[in-house]
């Protein structure tokens, strides 16, 4: 299963890899270039290098569900996404660094090249900005907006080949390379056209309303929905899916959110904070009634594929995937096969959700026990005190962990050195931007 999850990852690899070795065995003639020859064959090799990981980024974009297992569910996936993105941007600083300034006669790509460059550049800084400490200070730009300039990443993409093909490259005089690019080219143009254009005809999301809206805190809410005369969404419990409100044009834009219900329940409910513009906004003027649409399901993130011995940690609003297990013990018979210790901190009294549901699965279900934490008054979770509570050798226990990536982060360092390998530790990479 660990394979079958890096297996995405190794492909793309692979077909970057294949790129490369296409340059070595069919190299261009040099002989109108010398002495600037190895420097462009080194950036052409480095551009068309980016113009492929460029090409997977769109196509992963396009969320292929098809693929999670490849990756390891669609968090990973887009994970990869921005991964792939981040690595062509990079690679495309050396290209410009590399080139020789007076390789062509014919200058008259070189403003297409520049464009792309700049366009591909910004962009991809906009995305990963939130995680630059100096960037995110200056730019603060909300996830509806970044979107929608994100959208133009495509477009930059095909002028970048607009402009290989404008210049005296190399690639040009040799077909491998030149048909290799172009099938690159294709195919990820392609994929931009289909999200940007054609998804919305074969993608088409399940049509809902709002059956209720439950405040949970003063900053969290519960929203059931109900299917509007068609079919439910199918779903395992732990997924997420994709959910707008078509009709208000300020909630129009799918977000992801994990499910809290039930895959039996009537029901499809979503328990979220608000915690950007979009969801501020949701939570302060959703009402009963309002039609929705949700695209799904999506995502690994599955206790029922891990050993007898387990360990679910929450935090905040990470409880969400967890209260979907929960309230499937009934229809989940196999869970019972399992040794459950649920530990769920929070900031304050205030922040933690669903106390009461929770201490009720503790006492109906003999093969799960639930421990809530006030990490403002009594500090934070260690795999110290976990380990204390469930015994000491964690070795063979899987631990699955929704929360704060910083959270997320420390307790992974802790169990791997605790004995825990890599492969018994679970989460999600929740961040789609």
């Amino acid at each position: 299963m660990q394979l079958a999850r890096h297996s995405g990852n190794a492909a793309i690899l692979l077909l970057a890899s294949v790129n490369l070795i296409l340059w070595v065995l069919f190299p261009p003639g040099n002989e109108d270039l010398e002495p600037e020859y190895t420097r462009q064959l080194a950036a052409e090799m480095i551009s068309t290098t980016a113009m492929t990981l460029m090409a997977m980024s769109l196509y992963l974009s396009t969320r292929p569900r098809y693929l999670e297992s490849m990756f390891g569910g669609l968090d990973r996936m887009y994970l990869t996404h921005k991964n792939a993105g981040l690595a062509a941007m990079l690679l495309l600083v050396a290209h410009f660094m590399v080139m020789p300034l007076d390789v062509s006669t014919d200058s008259s790509g070189n403003p297409l090249g520049i464009a792309a460059f700049v366009g591909i550049l910004l962009l991809i800084l906009l995305s990963v900005s939130p995680r630059l400490p100096l960037v995110s200070v200056v730019v603060r730009m909300p996830y509806g907006r970044w979107l929608k300039t994100h959208r133009f990443i495509g477009i930059f993409f095909i002028i970048g080949y607009l402009h290989a093909i404008s210049v005296n490259s190399l690639i040009l005089s040799e077909s491998v390379l030149f048909i290799f690019l172009s099938i690159i080219f294709a195919f990820g143009a392609a994929s931009y056209l289909y999200a940007e254009l054609l998804s919305r005809f074969f993608k088409r999301p399940l049509a809902y309303s709002v059956e209720s809206v439950q405040r949970l805190n003063g900053t969290t809410i519960e929203i059931a929905l109900k299917p509007d005369g068609g079919r439910k969404l199918a779903f395992q419990a732990g997924q997420f899916a994709f959910v707008s409100f078509p009709e208000d044009r300020s909630l129009r834009e799918p977000h992801p959110f994990t499910i809290s219900s039930s895959p039996g329940d009537d029901e499809l409910k979503f328990a979220i904070k608000a915690s950007g513009d979009w969801t501020r906004l949701l939570n302060d003027h959703l009402e009963t009634g309002t039609p929705a649409t949700v695209d799904g399901s999506y995502g690994r993130f599955n206790y029922l594929d891990g050993g007898r011995k387990q360990i679910w940690i929450a935090g905040g609003i990470g409880i969400t995937p967890f209260m979907s297990w929960i309230r499937s013990f009934d229809d989940a018979p196999q869970a019972e096969q399992a040794e459950i210790a649920l530990f769920y901190t929070a900031r304050s009294e205030h922040d933690l959700l669903f106390a009461q549901e929770i201490a009720s699965a503790d006492q109906r279900f003999d093969h799960f026990s639930a421990q809530t934490r006030i990490s403002g008054s009594d500090g934070s979770l260690t795999v110290e005190q976990i380990a204390a509570t469930v015994g000491n050798d964690l070795s063979d226990t899987h631990i699955y962990m929704c929360g704060p990536i910083g959270m997320i982060d420390a307790m992974r360092d802790q169990f791997k050195r605790r004995g825990v390998s890599r492969g018994r530790i679970h989460y999600e990479e929740f961040n789609f931007r």
